[in-house]
């Protein structure tokens, strides 16, 4: 082969490495901000097991969650919660506030300044009142009263405010509706407890997580999740892939309703005539807070 036509060859193969190499970095820069790239954390990455409540956020935790939407570090403290670091002692003088709620208050899509929690609590004024972040991904309102009891109360709030959400918060109180959109095998569906009032009774009844499988299944998918790790490519962290991947699946879930589309959230209320019991249950199930802990006991109680 004559010099002049290798040099060339060379030459394009050069370029064209020098190319793709352009276009990772300008996507790494452009879509994530950053040329360096960081595991998009698994749900179960987040939770350890709690016997009642079904899972809870780790303690201590420190990892950054990057994907092409958004990168944020995310952070607890001591005792599990997307929050600075609080005593369960109210300071003298302070009026303190507990969020409870799901995956918005826990914010994990951006910096703990950023969230609603750490927002309201900067606007009310520095000092004089503590806004106290108890959010925790996919929780329902009765893993909400049970964190309330089992570890809210500890703080001797003044006042309690629960974040409901109206697409998931009904459905995550009634097994049959979740079994309807997720399946029964689904970790969302048989890993959380489930509230359901008693005849002519004011208490409810809860129907607790089998909490040894719960165990299993977060140490299976961490497990899993590491073997992939060690297993993956170097081809394998490059941002372009990534992106033609992602583009792929937007693709695709225009042609088909994705998990989260209305139609399928709410669709499985169209097929309650079979379960005819489960919406009641689930209504009757939402106004736990409010009427079963009223603060002004609950800090008598404590006092």
């Amino acid at each position: 082969m004559p010099r002049k036509r290798l040099a060339t060859i060379v030459t394009l193969v050069a370029a064209l490495f020098v190319g793709l190499a352009v276009v990772e970095f300008g996507l790494r820069l452009f879509l994530l901000g950053s040329l360096r790239l960081h595991d998009a954390a698994t749900r179960t990455a987040l939770i350890a097991a709690h016997p009642k409540l079904g899972w809870v956020l780790k303690p201590d935790l420190a990892l950054t969650i990057q994907t092409l939407d958004y990168i944020a570090p995310m952070r607890t403290n001591s005792k599990g919660l997307r929050d600075r670091e609080r005593d369960y002692a109210k300071p003298e003088g302070v009026f303190r506030i507990l969020i409870l709620g799901d995956s918005f208050m826990q914010a994990s899509q951006v910096p703990y300044e950023a969230s609603l929690p750490a927002l309201l609590e900067e606007a009310l004024g520095h000092g004089g009142v503590e806004v106290i972040n108890m959010g925790v991904q996919a929780y329902g309102t009765a893993q909400e009263l049970i964190y309330m009891q089992e570890e809210g109360l500890k703080y001797a709030p003044d006042l309690a405010l629960l974040a409901f959400y109206a697409q998931n918060d009904i459905r995550n109180n009634a097994r049959a509706l979740e079994e309807l959109l997720w399946g029964p095998e689904a970790f969302s569906c048989w890993a959380r407890p489930y509230a359901s009032c008693r005849a002519a009774s004011p208490d409810l009844a809860f129907a607790f997580p089998n909490h040894q499988r719960v165990v299993e299944y977060i140490a299976a998918e961490e497990a899993k999740r590491a073997q992939d790790a060690a297993n993956r490519s170097p081809w394998a962290r490059l941002c372009t892939p990534y992106v033609m991947k992602h583009l792929l699946a937007a693709h695709t879930t225009r042609r088909e309703r994705p998990p989260y589309d209305p139609h399928v959230v709410y669709g499985v209320f169209q097929e309650l005539e079979e379960q005819p019991s489960a919406l009641s249950e689930a209504l009757h199930s939402l106004p736990l807070l409010p009427l079963l802990l009223p603060l002004e006991a609950c800090n008598s109680e404590n006092s």
